[in-house]
């Protein structure tokens, strides 16, 4: 895991320097630079395989292939076989050193032999063409910018930021974040700031820059029933064994849930050492998961460690808004950089369960969504106690069932309830809370017609499927995975996800709907083979989620900080926000109704601006 920096049509090799040590806490072991007169790559490598020898940027053999890695690529020792039987010489055991050769190969077309997480730069000097490529989900970022002298790239903005590039804020942008909690899938929190889409390849030629996708996720050929739970069980101990390569300490993420429980109970299998496993708890109970955790770990046998959180509300801060170069409105993000930083002081590797939702269905929304569309009549006489429910309810669930009641009414189309479902502003209340001036640059259609856009790509499609869908192209790449980059490489922990191998991902989308929600049970077939590795007690209980109280903290320990970013000289400065709306939803929240979707996302866009803009 690292951090990678470059450019073609610039030429300052001791700028790029600079770039790469904005990207220091991604790549803490070493710094590696290639430049000529027409690009630059350079790397900040975490060395995770072939610690000693696997330097970066690798080369072909003639020197006219350079390519730069962030990310793992699994399958690189049987890549390595092929290469060395076709009489080619690796000098290194690395994953990275056999992009150049299989470029050479095949061309563009390499990516597809490629299992793992990756964001590639590559610069090929004999056709002067340098090529970005994003692995399928979006595990690795890699963003960019183009001016009248070429294209600038990075992991990071904060690097782009080093060249003394500075520009506005894209309000269209941060508009996503209020209404869907995320930044769009090409679009960056600064204007000429663009994001490469998972799955994509993006090639500079001549000045042009050409984009094109290489892979998506697409329902395969049914799966007989009796093979299913079998070929999942063997698929994902596949996954987790290939993530188990390391010469650095590795242990797991275990929240307690079904996703995190399997994933540690395969590495039990696959390491002949005790693994450690490590869980963030919370003083509140609601969101307290430590007692699930505690017992699949002592089930297993781990080496396990939990921290209890007592939020520090400046320290908080500080660490949020230095990580996060652009905006991310999941309040997830404090406890997933806690345990990240838990992990590290331990490890250097970690396997989570991220994915596991989305490929297998186990969100709550999936069930909620389509049961609700033959419920319109009741919704529109539930609709005024769903409201008020929504607004007081005590319980994290309770609020949920209710806000989801509320805001179903009168949405006839699946796409419109999950829309719904999935929004933090509505479109009407986006136009509330920006200022005049703020909504003159604001195209408050862009994060509806993005939906919809996504939507409409498996519109031939079941609906348990159009909303995995949905919540693949957008809400995990956005979020989850952004989250779980940015969080474990501030402090410089790389993160594995093994429901998000592409062969696990092909499984799944071989399983009918049937196996995956059962009834009301959602991601039967993993829980069923819970009930296999694990104590049974545990796995077929309601989801929790890694969720935090920041209802309760902003009405406590970060009321009064809040309060001073909220309405503070510098927001009124800045204009963004209608400053009397934004006070009126405080108060609101302040006296019982429960806002805090929606201040968060606003906290965290000033947050940004302050420290960012």
């Amino acid at each position: 895991m690292c951090g990678v920096a470059g450019w073609v049509g610039h030429g300052d090799p001791e700028l790029l320097r600079r770039m790469l040590e904005t990207l220091h806490h991604r790549g803490p072991d070493e710094i590696g630079v290639w430049a000529n007169d027409s690009a630059a790559l350079g790397i900040s490598r975490l060395a995770i395989i072939d610690v000693v020898n696997g330097h970066q940027p690798v080369f072909s053999p003639d020197g006219q292939i350079v390519a730069v890695l962030n990310g793992e690529i699994y399958n690189f020792r049987e890549l390595s076989r092929e290469i060395r039987s076709a009489g080619r010489t690796l000098r290194s055991g690395s994953d990275a050193e056999v992009l150049p050769h299989l470029y050479e190969s095949y061309g563009t077309d390499f990516v597809h032999h490629l299992r793992g997480m990756f964001a590639i730069a590559l610069w090929d000097g004999r056709l002067q063409r340098l090529l970005l490529a994003r692995d399928r989900v979006g595990k690795k970022p890699m963003v960019y910018r183009r001016d009248p002298s070429g294209l600038m790239f990075a992991s990071e903005a904060r690097a782009l930021l080093a060249t003394g590039w500075r520009p506005n804020a894209n309000l269209t942008a941060l508009n996503h974040v209020l209404a869907f909690g995320y930044l769009p899938e090409r679009q960056g929190a600064f204007q000429g700031l663009e994001s490469l889409p998972p799955g994509h390849i993006a090639t500079w030629d001549g000045g042009n820059l050409a984009v094109r996708r290489y892979w998506s996720w697409e329902p395969q050929a049914p799966l007989h029933p009796a093979q299913a739970k079998p070929a999942v069980r063997e698929a994902l101990n596949d996954a987790v064994r290939v993530r188990m390569v390391s010469e650095r300490p590795i242990g797991a993420f275990l929240s307690g849930g079904v996703d995190s429980s399997i994933i540690a109970a395969l590495m039990a299998q696959n390491h002949p050492e005790q693994i450690k496993t490590f869980t963030i708890g919370f003083e509140h109970g609601e969101f307290d998961e430590t007692s699930y955790a505690d017992e699949v770990a002592q089930y297993l046998g781990t080496d396990h460690t939990t921290l209890t959180i007592q939020p520090d509300p400046g320290l908080l801060i500080s660490q949020l808004v230095e990580a996060f170069d652009q905006p991310l409105a999941d309040p997830s993000v404090i406890p997933t950089m806690l345990l990240c930083g838990l992990a590290r002081q331990s490890v250097v590797v970690a396997l989570s369960g991220d994915g596991g939702d989305e490929a297998f269905g186990g969100y709550e929304r999936y069930l909620a969504a389509p049961t609700m569309q033959h419920l319109n009549p009741l919704l529109t006489l539930l609709a005024p106690f769903a409201r008020a429910a929504a607004r007081t309810a005590d319980k994290q669930h309770r609020r949920k069932v209710s806000r989801i009641l509320w805001e179903m009414q009168g949405r006839e189309s699946l796409m419109d309830r999950y829309r719904a479902i999935m929004s933090i502003f509505t479109t009407q209340a986006q136009s509330r809370i920006w200022s005049r001036a703020a909504l003159e640059q604001v195209d408050q259609l862009a994060p509806e017609l993005l939906f919809q856009r996504v939507w409409g790509e498996s519109k031939e499609f079941p609906s348990l499927w159009r909303m995995r869908y949905q919540d693949l192209r957008t809400y995990l790449p956005g979020d989850l995975l952004v989250k779980a980059d940015i969080t474990s490489m501030s402090r410089s922990l790389e993160v594995r996800s093994p429901f998000l191998d592409q062969r696990v991902l092909q499984l799944a989308a071989s399983l009918p709907s049937g196996q995956l929600v059962h009834g009301r049970r959602t991601k039967s077939i993993l829980r069923d083979l819970a009930d296999e590795l694990l104590p049974t007690t545990n796995m077929n209980r309601r989801k929790i989620g890694f969720g935090v109280p920041v209802a309760k903290w902003l009405r406590g320990p970060l009321r009064e900080v809040a309060s001073d970013v909220l309405l503070g000289p510098s927001s009124r400065e800045r204009g963004w926000f209608n400053i009397d709306e934004v006070e009126t939803m405080l108060k609101r929240h302040m006296s019982g109704e429960d806002l805090h979707k929606q201040l968060w996302a606003v906290f965290v866009l000033e947050l940004w601006a302050q420290e960012w803009l």
